[in-house]
């Protein structure tokens, strides 16, 4: 599957496979508007008072969707949350593996803990992730 990022839309291709012959046929594709995605990713921070963050990336690291709005477009090296986590984060976002760290924040009193989760797209090797970050006071 290929995706390549449009203003508000992704571009999905798909091959499509003879499974008999092991050969590319043909190919499918469509237009995906992502601006769906985001007031998704703003109603999962608005009604959750723990979740302080969510973002959707593709495989490569490019944001869909924020709940800073001013990111998307943008890559995952724009965003500070991770600190020294940021290069195991783009890792396991290319890879399509699940990751979580937890940092404190001591003007806060709070320790953050943030996970990223991969989302398949399709029966294709492409995957998409999304990172929650979620807070718990220290006593």
């Amino acid at each position: 599957m290929k995706t390549c990022r449009r203003r508000n839309g992704v571009r999905l291709t798909v091959p499509i496979l003879n499974k008999r012959l092991n050969e590319i046929v043909g190919a499918v594709g469509c237009q995906l508007d992502i601006g769906m995605i985001q007031p998704s990713v703003m109603q999962t921070v608005k009604v959750n008072d723990e979740v302080t963050s969510a973002v959707v990336y593709t495989d490569s690291g490019a944001i869909l969707a924020n709940y800073l709005p001013e990111f998307i477009g943008k890559q995952i090296d724009t965003e500070t949350q991770y600190g020294g986590y940021l290069n195991d984060v783009k890792v396991a976002i290319k890879n399509a593996q699940e990751w979580e760290g937890t940092s404190y924040d001591p003007e806060l009193k709070t320790n953050m803990v943030m996970a990223v989760a991969n989302i398949p797209i399709g029966a294709s090797p492409t995957t998409w992730s999304i990172k929650e970050v979620s807070r718990f006071k220290v006593e």
